[in-house]
């Protein structure tokens, strides 16, 4: 900007672009009235930016300078008919009060096609609200998206567009497409109310996820949201609306408390139904130890393999070992004359007994025994495993017991053999 006595004396000498600038100068010093004399001086010369300024301040009016309204429009008319994009968008606002919304919209329209943020969202609203005569739900869908992505990341044209796609009154309903848009807003207690009701009521009636019931974290949320709009008292900018999102937010609660009792009596039927189901399972392992048991149980407990009658075959094979060592000693020193006379051969001698030797007994005894104790061992690991994680079950400790019962005889068994 030029200096102020240079600006001054260009604007006098009638260049209607330093009359602006010197009006912008008056402006900034919030002299609105000073301003505006020099806005409408260049306005008068057909200065596009300075018709949109005086036409501003005459729709609106400041401390200094009383509004008026038709002056306003004729300023504002004056520039936007000359493509002024901000001039446009105001003289839709104008318009848009009063009601007349095919002009507003025509110069929303406008306006948008110059790609000025606050117009097409104007102009979307009215396509949405059918407010217009030629309105179009897809012009308003079309505005949205453009809004929503780069660099406007509008949130109120995201919050419209979600939920548009999540209650599927005026177009198709994707409720993913929705709720992803209307996510894009958090933190939601920044919104407007009205913003906050008709989210609240989404995920109170459940048309955020619309394939599945309300969660208590949907209630809640909800119920949370129509709070501040109660709370505002600016719901929809119609009271009506402040009823209706008190009863939803009753209900949402009523839900939420219906939905924690009943996920209450789900967890514990599931916990139930897990310690059924793990008891069974403990049960089918028990009794594939307890069948194994069984049937190693019908060697140990034979009589056969009885401590007494072990400890006696053990002794047998010793004492015949040692009878057939004199013997073999006798024969040997017996000449072969008096053998034939007994009718006995050195040969036959040394084999009277075709049992198993002491030595082949005892490493048959103690194989078995080794592989009782392995077996035994085994089961009593498993059982104690199963115990351990599912301590109340009754099915491990009475096999345990005959385990042990059953490692208490192999032991007193593998202590006669290696006592031999």
């Amino acid at each position: 900007m030029a200096n102020i006595d240079e600006l001054k004396t260009l604007a006098e000498q009638g260049d209607s672009d330093a009359q602006y600038e010197l009006g912008e100068f008056y402006e900034n010093e919030k002299n609105i009235s000073e301003a505006c004399k020099w806005f409408e001086i260049a306005a008068e010369q057909n200065h596009t930016d300075s018709q949109f300024k005086l036409g501003f301040f005459c729709r609106w009016g400041d401390e200094d300078f009383p509004s008026d309204i038709e002056k306003g429009r004729f300023w504002l008319t004056q520039a936007a008919e000359q493509g002024h994009s901000k001039a446009q968008f105001h003289l839709g606002n104008l318009c848009n009060e009063e009601q007349r919304f095919d002009e507003a919209a025509k110069w929303f329209e406008k306006s948008a096609r110059r790609n000025e943020e606050r117009a097409m969202f104007r102009f979307a609203l009215l396509n949405e609200a059918g407010l217009f005569q030629e309105h179009n739900v897809r012009t308003a869908v079309e505005y949205y998206i453009k809004l929503s992505e780069t660099p406007y990341n509008n949130r109120d044209a995201m919050v419209n567009l979600g939920v548009l796609y999540c209650n599927g009154e005026k177009i198709e309903r994707d409720a993913a497409k929705g709720k992803k848009l209307i996510e894009r807003c958090k933190p939601f207690r920044e919104l407007e109310a009205y913003d906050c009701y008709r989210i609240g009521a989404l995920y109170c009636t459940g048309e955020i996820n619309p394939d599945k019931e309300p969660t208590a974290d949907d209630l809640t949320l909800g119920s949370e949201l129509l709070d501040i709009a109660i709370q505002d008292g600016l719901v929809g900018y119609h009271p009506g609306n402040i009823d209706v999102a008190k009863q939803l937010r009753e209900v949402a609660m009523k839900r939420k408390a219906a939905l924690i009792e009943m996920n209450d009596n789900l967890q514990k039927a599931q916990a139930i139904a897990q310690e059924i189901a793990v008891d069974a399972a403990i049960k089918e392992n028990c009794d594939t130890v307890e069948s194994a048991l069984r049937e190693l149980e019908k060697t140990m407990y034979n009589d056969s393999f009885s401590e007494s009658n072990v400890r006696q075959d053990l002794q047998n094979r010793k004492s015949l070992e040692m009878l057939q060592e004199a013997q073999r000693r006798n024969i040997e020193s017996s000449p072969d004359w008096m053998l034939e006379m007994a009718g006995v051969s050195r040969s036959s001698a040394y084999s009277r007994s075709n049992s198993m030797s002491l030595y082949e007994k005892k490493n048959f005894y103690q194989e078995s025994f080794d592989e009782w104790k392995k077996l035994l061992e085994l089961a009593k690991t498993r059982l104690n495993e199963m115990q351990r994680e599912y301590p109340k079950n009754s099915h491990t400790p009475p096999l345990i017991q005959r385990c042990e019962k059953g490692l208490s005889r192999v032991n007193s068994l593998l202590g006669i053999v290696r006592s031999f």
